[in-house]
């Protein structure tokens, strides 16, 4: 244990190189190490035009490199609950490593999943040149099956009260409300008073996001509509060869 130079200071725990396995990382990195946020927004902007990526303040790659390195090594899998543009995935991919991106908007097909098509066609921005990247690789992309789910775009979706009204009565009838709802209170006078928004934004509070798409052990049952390949490439991916 180190008290500092003369005893006095906060204890640490001082350990030596030969102690050591893996990689040791000190508590700040210089924008050398890390890159900034602007050389971040240019190389996507590089990728998918400054349009396209105007909404969007994406990690430098040379960062989410740098965190790899430490944590993981070639052929571990990284995942990524909040994919956004697709950064942490470009690099995993760049850098031999597997990964799993998740991400619940709709700029998945413009954005995500086009870098990723680039970056195995070999695209030569972020920490390409430095991990002499090539291209190379797949993925597979694939959707969640909406059940519940769509109920709540067509609930986004309503122009106005009128059409908003039927949705409110299947909310009350087949929306898998989440427990501790009042359902009563969707028919008092207080809520037809709300504007639209509010309205539309109680509807969705009741919802029970559990029932918004088809779990995995339910795609057999023909309500949901699933389809003979989908099950197959579920099955697949699950290893179940059930």
């Amino acid at each position: 244990m180190w008290f500092g130079k003369y005893g006095s200071n906060q204890p640490r725990r001082k350990k030596y190189l030969a102690e050591e396995t893996g990689i040791q990382s000190s508590t700040w990195w210089p924008h050398q190490d890390g890159g900034t946020n602007e050389i971040a927004k240019k190389e996507l902007n590089a990728l998918i035009g400054a349009d396209a990526a105007s909404d969007f303040t994406p990690k430098p790659e040379r960062l989410i490199a740098r965190i790899i390195q430490i944590a993981t090594n070639p052929g571990d899998l990284v995942l990524d609950f909040f994919a956004g543009s697709g950064t942490t995935a470009a690099v995993a991919q760049k850098m031999s490593r597997r990964w799993i991106a998740v991400e619940q908007m709709d700029y998945i097909h413009d954005l995500t999943a086009l870098r990723l098509k680039k970056v195995i066609s070999g695209e030569q921005g972020g920490i390409s040149i430095a991990e002499k990247w090539k291209g190379g690789g797949s993925f597979v992309y694939a959707e969640l099956a909406r059940w519940k789910a769509r109920l709540g775009d067509d609930i986004r979706d309503a122009p106005d009260a009128d059409a908003l009204a039927p949705l409110r009565d299947r909310v009350r009838t087949e929306g898998y409300v989440r427990p501790g709802v009042a359902l009563d209170g969707l028919t008092d006078a207080a809520f037809d008073a709300l504007p639209l928004d509010d309205q539309k934004r109680v509807l969705m509070d009741c919802l029970d996001a559990n029932h918004l798409y088809v779990n995995y052990g339910d795609m057999g049952d023909e309500a949901y509509g699933i389809g003979d390949e989908d099950m197959r490439v579920n099955r697949a991916f699950y290893g179940d060869e059930a």
